[in-house]
């Protein structure tokens, strides 16, 4: 018979010790395409902001407010994932 009481049960997903205060490495090529599609999601946010402005605010019109607050949406998106891939 073997002798298990010294060895506690692994439990599945569990992060070995030697493994649990490393990060994973990180991939250059995946931190690149998060930043670029970060970029794509500011170009409506930037887009809607300067037209906006040199309109002197968002007009009346509702589907110019609507489309509007997408982009404005779709940028702070853009901003989040730009962060999280400098972060990463």
């Amino acid at each position: 018979m073997s002798d298990t009481g010294n060895n506690p049960a692994r439990i599945p997903g569990e992060p070995t010790a030697a493994r649990s205060g490393r990060n994973p490495p990180k991939s250059g090529c995946v931190t690149a395409l998060l930043i670029l599609a970060g970029v794509v999601l500011l170009l409506p946010g930037l887009c809607t902001l300067f037209f906006s402005g040199s309109n002197g605010g968002i007009s009346s019109d509702p589907i110019f407010s609507t489309i509007a607050k997408i982009a404005i949406v779709a940028g702070l998106a853009g901003i989040v994932l730009i962060v999280a891939a400098i972060a990463r």
